[in-house]
Formats: C-alpha cells, sequence, structure tokens
C-alpha cells in the first residue's frame, strides 16, 4: 500500500489508504520510544509538547505526537531537533542506542570495521 502525503509539506505518514497503518519499521519504533521516554521523564502531556513545538515554529497536534511516539509518523530532521530543543536534551541521544546497534550489526556482518570502542 502506498504512503499518503499528508497536509504539512515534508512530513509523510505511513496510513494505507483505507486507513489502516502498517507496522512501524524498527527505526520510527525506536525514535518514538526514545521520544515517549523523554516526554515521561520530563512530565509532559503530549498536548503539552504539542503547545511547545508550536512555540518554537513546528507545530504538531497531540494526535501527530501520538503518532510518532508509535513510530506512525515520519519526521525530518529539523521537527527532531525541535522535540530535542523542548525536550532538552542532544538530538543525538535521541538517536544513540538505534544507531549503536544497527552500526553494530553492519560491522558484524561485513567484518570490515571492528566494533569494539576505543577507549578515550
Amino acid at each position: 500500500m502506498a504512503a499518503v502525503q499528508t497536509h504539512n509539506p515534508g512530513r509523510t505518514s505511513r496510513h494505507s489508504r483505507r486507513g489502516r497503518s502498517p507496522a512501524p519499521d524498527a527505526f520510527s519504533a525506536s525514535l518514538g520510544q526514545r521520544l515517549r521516554s523523554a516526554r515521561l521523564m520530563r512530565s509532559m502531556t503530549q498536548a503539552s509538547v504539542a503547545r511547545a513545538l508550536g512555540e518554537v515554529g513546528y507545530p504538531l497536534a497531540p494526535s501527530s505526537v501520538a503518532m510518532v511516539e508509535r513510530g506512525e509518523y515520519d519526521i525530518h530532521v529539523r521537527t527532531l531537533i525541535a522535540f530535542s530543543h523542548v525536550y532538552r536534551v542532544d538530538p543525538g541521544v535521541l538517536l544513540d542506542r538505534w544507531w549503536r546497534r544497527k552500526m553494530l550489526k553492519l560491522a558484524r556482518a561485513t567484518g570490515s570495521v571492528d566494533p569494539t570502542p576505543v577507549a578515550p
């Protein structure tokens, strides 16, 4: 089923034309979980996050915040940075766990990179 472009330019929903949502991909699901964790750690509601995002120039409806947290809504890097600003966390922190797992898996599969961390 084809993805449908939403009314917001640059944001894509993976909802099918029949209204059913496919399972979120690994990246979107992981990012959504991290965003939800960051929101709960700050005792914010989805509505308060939506308001705060609007104040920094990236308005999303509370229902869209929920979709992002479930991994059903793709966001641009600029929107990710807006979320990180609202949560007062570095954007890399929101991506870190997924990225590290992905790179380790790639390194093990190809054998081309030593996944062992280097001591500082």
